[in-house]
Formats: C-alpha cells, structure tokens, sequence
C-alpha cells in the first residue's frame, strides 16, 4: 500500500486540477501534491526538478492531452510525457493513465483510472492500494 504518497499531476484542466489536489491532500488519504504541470515541456521540467531535489514521487498522474507548450493547443501526448517520466524518475513511482477516454486508447500507464467511470474521490482510494515500490 502507498500510504501518504507524493504524487506529480500533469493535467491542463486546472479546476480539475484544484479538485484532485483537494481530494488527495485531504482526509483520510492525507497524500502529498508535489507538482502539478499544464503543458508537457512543464512537466518534464518539474519532474527534473525533483529528482534533482532528490525528491521521490510515488505516483505520477498523466492526462492524455494537454499542450506541448504553453499557449499551444492540447494534443495527445499523455504517452509522451509518461515515457518521458519513466525515463526521468526510474522504476520507482507509478504511473497512472489519468483519462475520460477508452482504457485501451490510454495504453502509456502502469494502471489506469477514468474519472468517468469511477468518482474522483475514490481516486485517493485507488493510489492508496497500490502495491508500495521500491527504490531500484
């Protein structure tokens, strides 16, 4: 079990964002928000950031479409920046395929989760009873 992770959220939608960030960092999942990037060139740069602070994140939620750049279109390129990801942080954190689209559309991720399908405020839940990784 993941128990007070420390989780990175790339996601253009920002009143998505502020939802999640509450439903995560509230009671009882008590998780830890320790980035959060709208376009994918941010995001990249964040989780460089972090791992250069030494800082270890657990879980990265990954939107499937977001802009490149800021003041650009959204695209698809969840996948892009979850590989980015793994190749930045290692092994170590999960990542989530965080999309209202179909599971077999959102193939870039550990797991998947569709806010759709299942309630926001089950998503603490949901990261919470991941199996705990370890440091490789």
């Amino acid at each position: 079990m993941v128990t007070r992770a420390k989780i990175f959220i790339f996601d253009d939608d920002t009143d998505h964002v502020t939802t999640i960030r509450e439903t995560l960092e509230g009671a009882p999942h008590d998780h830890k928000v320790v980035g959060v990037a709208e376009n994918a060139v941010d995001a990249i740069r964040g989780l460089m950031t972090l791992r250069r602070r030494h800082v270890e994140i657990d879980t990265i939620l990954v939107d499937r479409s977001a802009p490149k750049r800021k003041g650009t279109r959204p695209v698809e390129i969840g996948h892009d920046v979850a590989r980015r990801a793994r190749r930045i942080m290692g092994d170590r954190p999960w990542i989530i395929a965080y999309t209202t689209a179909d599971e077999k559309v959102a193939r870039y991720g550990d797991r998947y989760y569709n806010p759709r399908l299942k309630r926001t405020d089950d998503l603490g839940r949901f990261i919470t009873n991941l199996p705990a990784r370890t440091k490789k």
